[in-house]
Formats: C-alpha cells, sequence, structure tokens
C-alpha cells in the first residue's frame, strides 16, 4: 500500500471495484466485445467499471467533468465526453 493512502482510504477501494464487478459481470453478465457507455468514469466505481469493461474488450464511452476528462481518458476509454451539471 503506498505510504500517501490511508487505512480507510485503502478500505474504501474494494467496495468501488466491487460495485463496478457487480454491475458489469455478475448481474450485468457483460458479454466480449459490446459497446458501454459509463456516466460519472472518473468516480470510485466508474474508474473501475472502464478497466473491467476494457478487460472484456469491451468499446468505452465515458462521460465526466471536465476537470476529470484526461484522467478519464488515461484509464483507456475510446471516447470521452464531458458532462455539464447544473442545478435548478
Amino acid at each position: 500500500m503506498p505510504e500517501s493512502l490511508t487505512f480507510d482510504d485503502a478500505a474504501t477501494i474494494k467496495a468501488g471495484a466491487e460495485a463496478a464487478w457487480k454491475a458489469l459481470c455478475t448481474e450485468g453478465e457483460l458479454p466480449a466485445r459490446q459497446t458501454v457507455l459509463l456516466h460519472a468514469a472518473a468516480g470510485g466505481v466508474g474508474q473501475f467499471a472502464v478497466q473491467l469493461a476494457k478487460s472484456k474488450g469491451a468499446t468505452v464511452i465515458a462521460t465526466a467533468s471536465t476537470s476529470n476528462l484526461d484522467f478519464v481518458k488515461s484509464l483507456g476509454t475510446d471516447h470521452s465526453e464531458t458532462t455539464v451539471m447544473r442545478s435548478g
């Protein structure tokens, strides 16, 4: 475990990975080489979902905020778009 990561933060990583696994592999039964749209791909679940989908050969289309778009692209998405959230 990296020294910069606290035990509390490290403990939360499993939750995101497990949720992505369940959504794509267990419940979702993602077939190989499909196209997947992942919203909030920079989030705790989204970043794992991108990597899991890519490992199954999926084409990944992802959304993220402007500030997270480069990070999402670095995960290997095939197409990444910015989403704008508005309140009210």
